[in-house]
């Protein structure tokens, strides 16, 4: 026997998932220079190669299409 399973909205054929929280890649910081908005913007932010987000990075799903080889599917849907 197998399963298979999809995280696909129906309507749409897209991903159902979305992200309990946002991974941080950037922060401020103070800058007192000078130079233009965009001069400001670099100066200031600062960026890691790495997520700095200590918080839950899982993907949840709102529909999970269950396939059985032989014995059809199912379509579960969360909010």
């Amino acid at each position: 026997m197998t399963r298979t399973y999809q995280y696909l909205d129906p309507t749409t054929g897209l991903s159902s998932g979305k992200p309990l929280s946002l991974p941080i890649y950037a922060f401020t910081i103070p800058y007192s220079g000078s130079g233009s908005a965009l001069d400001l913007w670099n100066y200031s932010t600062v960026r890691s190669e790495t997520d700095l987000s200590s918080e839950d990075e899982s993907i949840m799903y709102s529909q999970v299409k269950v396939a059985q080889s032989g014995g059809g599917s199912s379509l579960y849907e969360y909010t």
